[in-house]
């Protein structure tokens, strides 16, 4: 069987925008113990791997959300052998799932203003006092970066 390294350098070859960062999504589900990971927008799944190689490792669990079907995300988490720690739900992100108090809500959606502002007010509501909230594209989307500041600016939460 491959390891969770040679499992990571193999998705890593993909080709996608994310794979400079699959290796830090990972760190962080493992290091920080994010048992249960809430992911909005899946797409082909690169960034599920990784989350999901890293909750194999800890026995925890992602949770992924895409308005579509995702069917080479579903191809790609089943060739990894990762579909036992895995729950895929197609619809709306702004529709909440039911996920109690996600370590670690990863967000890659369509990167507009409004709706980073809508995931920012729904799902830190959400979040476990001690969890992160990433976000994909937030220095090539000035959007979904200004919707993150404005936010910070406003809330009064301690956030790292």
């Amino acid at each position: 069987m491959d390891s969770t390294r040679e499992l990571m350098q193999k998705h890593q070859r993909t080709g996608s925008d994310i794979c400079d960062h699959l290796e830090t999504l990972r760190f962080l589900v493992v290091e920080f113990d994010c048992r249960l990971v809430l992911e909005l927008g899946v797409r082909t799944g690169n960034s599920t791997i990784a989350m999901l190689l890293g909750a194999k490792q800890i026995g925890g669990k992602v949770v992924s959300v895409d308005r579509d079907p995702c069917e080479q995300a579903k191809t790609n988490v089943k060739e990894f052998g990762l579909d036992q720690w895995w729950e895929f739900f197609q619809g709306d992100a702004l529709g909440i799932p039911a996920v109690e108090r996600p370590n670690l809500i990863f967000v890659d959606l369509d990167h507009t203003y409004l709706e980073t502002v809508a995931v920012l007010e729904i799902y830190s509501a959400l979040l476990a006092s001690d969890g992160f909230m990433v976000f994909h594209d937030t220095t090539s989307k000035p959007p979904v970066a200004q919707a993150i500041d404005e936010f910070l600016n406003d809330e009064p939460l301690n956030w790292r």
